[in-house]
């Protein structure tokens, strides 16, 4: 919300809705914004990727540097529902604070650190474009190294 006050001394209270990018696998009905903020919502949240946080995450921290970076996974479940709208995501981050992405149908995608985040999805888009069907495949695509993607059958 934002107050713009007048010179009569009045003013006008503007209150935006924030924009949901992802809805949290637990607890039910929490959802991450656009700005990286995560709140309890009723909003219709379909085709939006899904995030699985470890528990400790969801804990309240006084440390900046024991959190997880909500922002950087705002922009990544924004990223994948404009870059792969008819793909259902689950954005998985583990103890360690690496990111993976579950399709869905077998495959993981590992991304590693939130770092070049932009650069991995463009592999990914890439690796996609030239094999629609890859991630229908039981394989593990690791992009944490964007430059050398690598793919491993799972048994």
């Amino acid at each position: 919300a934002k107050l713009e006050p007048n010179l009569l001394g009045r003013g006008v209270l503007r209150v935006e809705q924030k924009g949901v990018v992802s809805k949290m696998d637990s607890p039910e009905g929490f959802v991450l914004a656009d700005d990286g903020s995560v709140f309890e919502s009723t909003t219709n949240t379909e085709g939006l990727p899904t995030l699985s946080l470890p528990q400790s995450f969801l804990k309240p921290v006084a440390s900046p540097l024991s959190g997880w970076r909500s922002g950087a996974v705002a922009d990544l479940s924004q990223q994948l529902t404009e870059r792969f709208p008819h793909q259902e995501w689950m954005i998985i981050i583990t103890d360690e604070r690496q990111l993976q992405l579950d399709p869905g149908s077998g495959a993981i995608v590992l991304l590693g650190t939130f770092n070049n985040l932009g650069e991995k999805l463009d592999s990914l888009q890439s690796i996609m474009s030239d094999d629609p069907e890859i991630l229908e495949e039981r394989i593990e695509l690791n992009l944490i190294s964007a430059k050398n993607p690598a793919k491993r059958q799972i048994d």
